[in-house]
């Protein structure tokens, strides 16, 4: 439910960039909409621990910095719209196979931990540090 509050909110910034400067043309590039998801997860995550979706939840570096762990986490959500330049069917592809995997990796995992927060070294907790 969190990761559908976080796209409202980005969809909602983006609509009012928008409105407010008629680019229709740059915001409607599915690659401008991957990197403006991407850099809303890396800033909330880097300065809270957490995004407006997950509240409650909150992400903690073990290895590295948290900016440095909020790239590498969230470094997934730019390779679809990054293959999207390239060809869109492909990329609408490539985004469904990584989804895939981050959920695969999630359920395998004995402390549920994606393959994205094992290479971020991070851990999710419930509630503050």
């Amino acid at each position: 439910m969190g990761y559908f509050v976080d796209i409202w909110t980005v969809g909602i910034v983006r609509t009012l960039v928008l409105y407010f400067t008629s680019d229709t043309l740059l915001w409607d590039a599915p690659a401008i909409s991957s990197l403006s998801f991407y850099a809303y997860k890396v800033v909330l995550e880097t300065l809270w621990g957490t995004t407006i979706g997950k509240l409650g939840l909150k992400v903690i570096p073990d290895r590295y910095p948290a900016l440095i762990t909020a790239v590498i986490r969230n470094s997934w959500l730019l390779l679809p719209g990054l293959v999207m330049l390239l060809n869109e069917s492909i990329g609408q592809i490539v985004g469904t196979v990584t989804l895939l995997l981050l959920i695969a990796t999630l359920y395998k995992s004995q402390d549920r931990r994606s393959i994205f927060d094992e290479w971020a070294g991070a851990r999710v907790i419930v509630g503050r540090k």
